[in-house]
């Protein structure tokens, strides 16, 4: 039998995750499943180890109570433990509740009350008493916790599996007993959205559905059907599309995900990954970028030359331009190949940008370093199959593709994506008011994303809520202008404001990395906050200053003002998620007087607020 066994979209539907781990025990016992990063060494995990390890953690959850229809959070960083104990809970009919690791105190409360579990799994000490404080603030009865770690004994915290690390005789034959009274239309796991339009909504998903549609990935890209190829994976599976390269593609195409955690961080772990297939969430492509740009700078003006003469020839190349033959093979060689295999890119055969819309200036700069990066498009209640995605080598920026085989795409009156295929979210939990809001009874799912067609592709424009209408009655998408802003290196994110005034203005997170690295090359000695240094101010002047000569009138920013400090995600109150999509109306609440500062020379909004004896009125986000 060859190896890996691919069901195709219509078999994986009639089958569970548990059931594929099983066959794989049998069938390829010795074959990878997985790898982990120790020290400085990478350990393989065989399919037989995976079952074993799965096998004890079943037995001891099910000594918990754990059974068909429980709900059990698992609240950790990315860790093997995590893997092995998702498809445990599975095994046993139990309903997998992920929580982000960066969550708030609120909000982790709230899915505590939400999902209602019998067994929460803790990475950490910390993280465990963080479930032990929301679980008494909400009064969640009969929850036991658990740490799923191998440290923390000295915080007196009880564990999973003493022996999680070491599989010792895992009976196979008891785990396929559980495994097959699992039914492919029964729910699997529940996956948390981001919580951008207000509070987080469980979305639940089925065993078969699942499966089927994470293949619309395996179709649509065919280099995972080529060979098993090698992935980096650093987003925890409470994200579903952290879940599909880390468990679900291994599982249905031989994906070979390697796991690092906080033992080895991102860039750590693909120098030791060496992947061939990436997924990236667009802030850490142009985190790379902005590095890539800064080693060139640092090694002088030869490799600023060599740069940009490589992008340029690689411009070329992608567009079908004559180009200098023997420039071609020698400069990627000195200056592209040798800065991509520093950072772990070196091996790169597909990078799929999602997750959010990557900008154009990003996308452009990896493809002139021979980086294949594509946009792909999908959401939490697609069950994260591909909705659209862009397909061949080095696709222009600026679209997000076609649909694949079996999914159909329309554009309501209002331009929203609406998408209908067989194998989608079962709801959101405890919550039919929302799901009737966002499926309807023939089938088609409301994205809340507005699109446009062009030349057969579809375009994604804005979320629907988030469009910005001017006192001028101007409707515009900010997401655009936000876009253009990005595609500086020195700008971390930018937001946009705007709605219900005469004009447009933003605030920027600057990328302090980037930007401490401009100032160190001039030879610039800043006192105090790097916001407030007025080089660079006139630094990111410029920036806003670019952007603005790509936008329309109506689109340019007027006036911009600097965040101090990083956004971390997790940080309490901080107004990004964990994938750094922005949270429009706290991101306004955060930092009110800056966005204010930039209205107050608005002289008849104010005439108007004096008059009516009425405050200034706040930006209408959402």
């Amino acid at each position: 039998m060859n190896y890996p066994r691919y069901l195709g979209r219509e078999g994986l539907r009639k089958t569970t995750a548990p059931k594929l781990l099983c066959d794989n025990a049998k069938f390829f016992p010795q074959h990878t499943a997985y790898s982990v990063v120790e020290g400085s060494y990478l350990v393989a995990r065989s399919w037989q180890d995976y079952a074993t390890r799965v096998t004890q953690a079943a037995r001891s959850m099910e000594q918990y109570g754990v059974g068909a229809g429980e709900r059990v959070v698992i609240f950790a960083d990315l860790c093997e433990e995590w893997l092995i104990c998702d498809m445990a809970a599975q095994a046993l009919g139990a309903i997998v509740c992920g929580i982000y690791p960066t969550s708030s105190k609120y909000e982790l409360g709230l899915l505590l009350k939400s999902c209602d579990p019998i067994l929460a799994l803790a990475g950490s000490p910390e993280q465990a008493m963080k479930l032990a404080h929301a679980h008494f603030t909400r009064q969640s009865p009969g929850l036991k916790i658990l740490l799923i770690s191998a440290g923390g004994a000295e915080a007196d915290l009880e564990h999973l599996v003493p022996a999680l690390a070491a599989p010792n005789g895992g009976d196979l034959d008891w785990l396929w007993s559980h495994v097959l009274q699992v039914k492919p239309e029964m729910p699997a796991f529940i996956v948390f959205t981001s919580g951008t339009g207000g509070d987080p909504k469980g979305a639940l998903v089925s065993h078969g559905k699942h499966l089927a549609a994470a293949s619309t990935m395996v179709d649509h890209f065919g280099l995972l059907r080529s060979e098993p190829h090698v992935t980096a994976v650093y987003l925890p599976p409470c994200h579903v599309l952290g879940r599909n390269f880390a468990i679900t593609l291994p599982l249905i195409a031989g994906l070979r995900p390697v796991i690092g955690g906080l033992a080895a961080p991102l860039p750590a772990l693909l120098r030791h990954a060496k992947p061939t297939i990436m997924l990236f969430v667009p802030r850490i492509l142009q985190k790379f970028a902005t590095q890539v740009i800064g080693e060139a700078n640092a090694r002088g003006k030869i490799s600023r030359w060599l740069l940009g003469l490589t992008t340029a020839e690689s411009s070329n190349r992608r567009w079908a331009v004559a180009s200098n033959a023997i420039l071609n093979r020698v400069v990627p060689r000195l200056i592209s190949e040798p800065l991509l295999k520093r950072i772990g890119f070196d091996r790169l055969e597909l990078v799929i940008s999602g997750g959010a819309a990557i900008s154009p200036a990003t996308m452009t700069f990896w493809h002139r370093l021979g980086v294949n990066v594509i946009q792909g498009y999908g959401t939490t209640e697609s069950a994260r199959s591909v909705i659209s995605a862009q397909v061949g080598r080095f696709p222009k920026p600026g679209t997000i593709g076609i649909a694949p085989a079996g999914t159909d795409i329309k554009l309501d009156g209002n331009g929203e994506i609406l998408v209908r295929q067989p194998d989608m979210f079962e709801g959101y939990w405890n919550d039919d008011e929302a799901t009737r809001s966002v499926l309807s009874a023939d089938g088609w799912l409301r994205t809340g994303d507005v699109g446009r067609w062009e030349n057969g592709e579809l375009v994604l424009v804005d979320r629907a809520r988030d469009f910005i209408v001017t006192s001028g009655g101007k409707t515009i998408a900010p997401s655009f202008v936000e876009s253009a802003l990005r595609g500086s290196s020195f700008v971390a994110e930018a937001v946009v404001f705007g709605h219900g005034r005469k004009y447009l203005t933003a605030l920027l997170e600057p990328d302090f990395d980037a930007i401490e690295s401009w100032l160190h090359a001039r030879g610039h000695r800043i006192e105090g906050p790097v916001v407030e240094s007025a080089a660079v101010k006139d630094l990111m002047r410029e920036q806003v200053s670019i952007a603005n000569a790509q936008l329309a009138r109506v689109q340019q920013v007027k006036d911009f003002r600097l965040i101090p400090r990083a956004l971390q995600p997790g940080r309490e109150g901080d107004p990004i998620t964990a994938t750094r999509k922005v949270r429009r109306s706290l991101m306004y609440r955060s930092f009110q007087d800056l966005v204010e500062d930039m209205y107050c020379g608005d002289i008849e909004e104010h005439l108007i607020a004096s008059a009516t004896r009425l405050p200034i009125p706040e930006s209408a986000v959402t």
